[in-house]
């Protein structure tokens, strides 16, 4: 039997992840380390209605996720741990 993801993995997610040096496995650090956050509560900014959480991915990038309307969650963009969300 399968486990259905928590997080589905963008396209534009993955070339910026590689784009600004990412190494390792995209799918299962975000998965990992969103899991680990929503344990303990994580904090999301609101922006626009959209629940944003900002998952730590390496010691200078961050990949951003929000809730799918199916369930799970999904990664959009990996930016530099430094920029904030506009």
């Amino acid at each position: 039997m399968s486990r259905r993801r928590l997080v589905h993995i963008h396209k534009h997610a993955r070339e910026q992840y590689q784009l600004r040096g990412g190494k390792g496995n995209l799918q299962r650090i975000v998965e990992c380390r969103l899991r680990q956050q929503l344990k303990l509560g994580a904090k999301a900014a609101q922006s626009v209605g959209d629940l944003i959480i900002e998952v730590p991915v390496s010691p200078t990038l961050k990949a951003l996720c929000t809730p799918m309307r199916v369930g799970g969650w999904l990664c959009f963009t990996v930016l530099k741990r430094d920029w904030r969300i506009a």
